[in-house]
């Protein structure tokens, strides 16, 4: 929202149905501020809306004579409107804007290997300026709504793009991505944590990695000990006990303050393979030369969709 000195700005005005919203045409009743060049937006100040909803007085129109269509109607009544309500620099914007304006599609993400390898990739959401309707879409898409090149009717959106987190540890995945969300629903996105149904691990994929270490405190075994020494991260079931994923049955680890008997249903032969932990001596230590590797994944994330 661009800064205006309060000597430019006349706030805490009221509509009562005199004024229209320039996007949809809508009667507007409720409060509104004035600029010192006559432009007035919905809202008490400034600060009500990232993206102000320009109001225009509404003035009486002459439905034309003759037996018209309504979609000729339609056409005669905006001409009309366009030549008595509008600023000319709105009317000469009109007359470059396509008479084929596209409304947006959903899109569906589909995050790839390198993606994965990030940690996060960046989804895109449309809002209804009038409505709480949200719509998940492309990036072509929201760039066009974004510039308002005309390609697609940007008067009735608000749009934003969002980090997603896919990749690291799970906990810390659902918590940052709610966290983005929750931050954006109080800049005028509110609802968007029900559009996406609350599924903040939209996307998420365990990272495949092996040879790791851990001295403690971060996994424990089926049943509920504390896990110390070697593990891998299978991408499907998460970590497991042992350096490397084998044939042979063993154990999966679950984060120290995880719920084990919550834990997502697992395949019948992973089941069996819990019952198996490996438990190594307290005194187990990795060799004084062991440096853990890199398992990628985590930035902050952002981004989609979710659970829709």
């Amino acid at each position: 929202m661009p800064y205006y000195p309060a000597n430019k700005i006349q706030t805490n005005l009221f509509s009562n149905g005199e004024l229209i919203r320039l996007s949809d045409l809508t009667t507007y009743v409720g409060p509104y501020y004035k600029l010192s060049n006559g432009q007035a937006f919905a809202g008490k100040d400034p600060q009500v809306f990232r993206y102000p909803q320009e109001l225009i007085i509404s003035e009486p129109i002459t439905l034309p004579l003759g037996p018209l269509a309504p979609r000729e109607v339609f056409t005669e009544i905006r001409t009309s409107f366009n030549t008595t309500a509008l600023t000319n620099t709105y009317k000469s914007n009109l007359k470059e804007t396509p008479t084929t304006q596209k409304i947006p599609v959903p899109f569906y993400p589909d995050p790839d290997d390198q993606d994965y390898q990030v940690g996060y990739f960046t989804r895109y959401f449309a809002k209804q300026v009038n409505d709480y309707k949200f719509i998940e879409i492309n990036q072509k898409t929201f760039k066009s709504l974004f510039s308002h090149n005309g390609e697609y009717l940007w008067q009735l959106y608000n749009v934003t793009s969002l980090p997603w987190q896919i990749s690291g540890n799970k906990e810390k995945v659902a918590i940052t991505n709610r966290n983005i969300i929750k931050l954006e629903e109080q800049n005028n996105f509110k609802g968007l944590s029900q559009f996406l149904k609350e599924n903040y691990l939209k996307y998420y994929q365990f990272t495949n990695a092996s040879n790791l270490y851990t001295a403690g405190g971060e996994y424990k075994t089926a049943d509920g000990k504390n896990y110390i020494g070697y593990y891998h991260i299978h991408d499907k079931t998460g970590p497991m006990v042992g350096a490397t994923h084998t044939k042979e049955p063993h154990g999966l680890l679950f984060p120290i303050n995880e719920n084990i008997s919550t834990k997502h249903n697992q395949p019948s032969q992973m089941k069996t393979q819990t019952t198996s932990s490996y438990t190594p001596p307290s005194s187990y230590t990795p060799p004084s030369n062991y440096s853990p590797p890199s398992i990628g994944g985590g930035g902050m994330g952002g981004g989609g969709g979710g659970g829709y």
